[in-house]
């Protein structure tokens, strides 16, 4: 305990990166306590180019640019609560960036509002990663032949399957490079290419407009294209890609939900799942509760079938036949202890 205070009492005279690694947004900052082994074992569950949900979260609103940040916030990920150094977390974080580019961008961060945010996001996501069973192991998938991936044939016959049409080598080496980013996480720009340019402004814009107009046909496909490199490699496993729930909570707050709930609360929108299905509880039918929400029928069943799949059990016998829905027992208590939690409370986007 003394140690908490005393590490609080010298937080305005920290370095950034000693801010994160004592953990200084918690009610109990202490020295790092975690081995280098452990260490090494966290960043095996990080992509270098950070989990893009998380990236957009993390990112301020202003003054820098999301790609620029992903390596870096998974390099910071490295520090809460051990004694690595920046050029060590850059290192183990995929090594494309440095030290001395974290520095800089901790520097800007610092200036910032959000960073207090940032912080506590940060060093909750390590506690999650710590504890977690990831399905990813992001080491080994660095270390995978890549060139390979893709070959020109099988994109011609995934072009022919899904009525795409090939283009003249550019959309190839796109769809190449963007399994290459999501297998690997490393940046696409690192895969093997004969013909370099990647790294280029214009590449990167013709990359984001074709992952825009993928049609889900080709999404399929390219998806059971990394599945089948996987295998070629003898990784049967794993998925194609992971990423941690954006809403994380502590254990303490955790516990202060209804036990019922607490598989609810978790992952993006989880606040307006619930709030819907509170709101929906009264009408005959979903489709009158969507049609007055003023939402999609389609949008608010797939919310409630998100629930009843994340609590595991059914919260509506559904309307049939001239029978109005109603809410099963276990929905009854659902909604019971819905109620109890504010709107402050229950986690949002």
């Amino acid at each position: 305990m003394l140690q908490s205070v005393h590490l609080a009492a010298l937080v305005p005279s920290l370095r950034p990166s000693e801010r994160l690694r004592y953990r200084t947004t918690t009610e109990t900052p202490r020295r790092p306590a975690r081995t280098t082994r452990d260490i090494e074992q966290r960043a095996r569950k990080i992509p270098t180019m950070f989990w893009p949900s998380w990236t957009v979260r993390l990112t301020p609103p202003e003054g820098i640019y999301a790609r620029s940040l992903a390596p870096v916030l998974a390099a910071l990920l490295l520090i809460p609560d051990s004694r690595t150094s920046l050029d060590q977390a850059a290192g183990l974080a995929g090594d494309v960036i440095d030290g001395i580019e974290i520095s800089r961008l901790l520097q800007e961060l610092d200036d910032l509002p959000q960073w207090p945010d940032i912080i506590t996001a940060l060093d909750r996501l390590a506690d999650h990663l710590d504890a977690a069973d990831v399905p990813i192991d992001y080491g080994r998938r660095q270390l995978l032949d890549y060139t390979g991936l893709l070959p020109h044939d099988r994109w011609l016959t995934i072009c022919r399957r899904t009525g795409t049409p090939p283009g003249t080598g550019r959309r190839e080496r796109i769809a190449r490079s963007q399994l290459f980013r999501r297998l690997s996480g490393l940046p696409a720009e690192s895969v093997p290419d004969d013909l370099g340019g990647l790294d280029s402004a214009e590449f990167r814009a013709t990359s984001l407009r074709f992952a825009a107009l993928q049609t889900p046909e080709l999404t399929h496909a390219l998806q059971q294209e990394a599945l089948n490199f996987l295998a070629s490699h003898h990784i049967h496993d794993e998925p194609v890609t992971w990423q941690p729930p954006t809403a994380l909570r502590t254990a303490d707050e955790a516990e202060a939900l209804p036990a019922v709930l607490r598989k609810a609360l978790t992952g993006s929108f989880a606040r307006q799942r619930l709030s819907r299905f509170l709101a929906a509880r009264s009408y005959p039918t979903l489709t009158e509760a969507a049609r007055d929400l003023g939402i999609r029928q389609s949008a608010l069943v797939t919310q409630i079938n998100r629930l009843e799949e994340d609590l595991g059990q059914p919260l509506f016998e559904r309307a049939e036949r001239g029978r109005a829905m109603k809410l099963t027992r276990f929905g009854k208590r659902v909604a019971a202890a819905a109620q109890t939690i504010t709107a402050e409370e229950m986690p949002r986007r």
